[in-house]
């Protein structure tokens, strides 16, 4: 019999323990939401928690994407280096790499008062590795900043099945 009887004051225990727990979260909790309303009498702070959570609303609710952990590979034989970037594996570290490759740079020089944002220019570039020379009509962008590169799809060098991209830089001539 006295084994019954033990369990029984446990489960008695084990219940006012419970109810113990449940008052100390609901006073606690009551005590959260004195604080929070504390907090938001002061207009500055209620400004605060206002623009944190249309911020919140406006982007979704999602937290922001953290940006992945860099990895790269150097490869170095005799007097040539390769390096390739991993973050997004080797699939991407070739790509990148055959992305450089293919994409060319070349830079203009054009009178100043004719670079400005929205200014529509007729260009002579040379195209890719066959270096024929070739005639674009480029507008520059509202945003346009003179000596930014500006990014001609389609128009860098040739490789097999890829096309890569022409990064045009236009700079002012100087006398």
């Amino acid at each position: 019999g006295a084994t019954a009887s033990g369990g029984a004051s446990a489960t008695r225990g084990a219940s006012g323990a419970d109810r113990n727990r449940r008052r100390a979260e609901a006073t606690y909790q009551g005590r959260q939401d004195e604080v929070l309303q504390d907090i938001l009498r002061d207009p500055f702070a209620r400004r605060v928690f206002e623009d944190i959570y249309s911020q919140i609303r406006r982007d979704g609710g999602g937290l922001a994407a953290r940006p992945p952990k860099k990895r790269k590979l150097s490869l170095e034989w005799g007097g040539k280096a390769l390096t390739l970037d991993l973050t997004h594996g080797i699939g991407g570290a070739v790509k990148g790499w055959l992305r450089r490759q293919i994409d060319d740079e070349q830079t203009v020089y054009l009178p100043a008062l004719s670079i400005v944002p929205g200014a529509r220019l007729r260009l002579q570039v040379t195209q890719g590795l066959s270096g024929e020379v070739r005639t674009v009509e480029v507008t520059l962008p509202p945003d346009y900043v003179v000596g930014r590169p500006i990014r001609l799809k389609g128009l860098g060098k040739r490789i097999g099945p890829w096309q890569g991209d022409l990064y045009l830089r236009i700079l002012a001539k100087t006398a």
